[in-house]
């Protein structure tokens, strides 16, 4: 069908000729002039009402059609012009440098501090060639001095408030406690380790303390100050340790004697 033949009123008509079309319905003929379809619908308007009714929810509907097509193609074009002012705008922003008390830029100190912590990383690391090129452009990366004051200061301090607000919560404690010592080099590390049951029957662990005992013997006498210097600094009174579970040492013994808590010998099996 050419195209003058596109309007919806063609499928109750057929063209004769340039000047005339024939109604399907009577096969009446009717004149075209100026080419047009008004003599066609009025036709059809005036002898078969129900086809005309017919025909005006057809050209309707595609009207519709056509409209929502154009909104859809015009928010295309907006969508994509939007699109290109916003990759603009980041390719921008890619290229400037955050301020160093930019929100932005602080939430990646935290992070890579807490990542140093959490993963027991050198401070170092924060230099390493591999992790310098995965970080953001704008991001200016801080020295080793500045991340080790932060991790020690800062994070270290809001953990330590946590840790106290813990340890006050739960009724008793019980703790474990060892000293590793190297012959080679002559260094020997003192840990405290709590134990504890929240209100929930949710058990807990906390490494208190794992520091250097570099007292020159390690006696019953010296490990109870240390043990007591401990427990001072995490605020904990004797009477709330329930126990605590040690090695077969007779200085761990003592050490834990003269604090006058109950001590329980932790006996390792050996196989046959």
């Amino acid at each position: 069908m050419s195209k003058s033949n596109a309007s919806e009123i063609w499928t109750y008509f057929t063209l004769c000729d340039a000047e005339k079309a024939k109604c399907k319905l009577c096969n009446n003929e009717y004149s075209r002039k100026g080419r047009t379809t008004t003599a066609m619908r009025n036709h059809l308007k005036a002898m078969h009402k129900t086809e005309f009714s017919e025909l005006e929810k057809c050209e309707k509907r595609k009207y519709n059609a056509s409209k929502t097509l154009q909104l859809a193609s015009s928010s295309h074009q907006s969508t994509k012009s939007d699109m290109k002012q916003i990759s603009l705008q980041e390719c921008i922003d890619k290229t400037k440098q955050w301020d160093n008390k930019s929100l932005k830029s602080l939430a990646v100190d935290k992070s890579i501090s807490e990542m140093v912590a959490l993963e027991d990383l050198p401070f170092s690391f924060v230099e390493s060639v591999g992790f310098v090129r995965h970080l953001c452009p704008s991001y200016n990366l801080k020295s080793r001095q500045y991340f080790t004051l932060f991790i020690c200061d800062e994070l270290y301090g809001k953990v330590s408030q946590k840790i106290l607000e813990l340890l006050k919560s739960f009724e008793k404690l019980s703790f474990t406690s060892d000293i590793w010592s190297d012959t080679c080099s002559g260094v020997a590390l003192l840990s405290l380790t709590c134990h504890g049951i929240t209100e929930e029957f949710e058990r807990k662990m906390i490494v208190l303390k794992a520091e250097a005992f570099n007292e020159s013997r390690h006696t019953g006498e010296n490990i109870a100050y240390k043990l007591e210097e401990i427990l001072s600094q995490w605020e904990i009174p004797k009477e709330k340790v329930k126990c605590v579970v040690r090695d077969e040492g007779a200085n761990m013994k003592k050490g834990v004697n003269l604090l006058n808590i109950l001590t329980v010998l932790h006996i390792r099996f050996k196989m046959c």
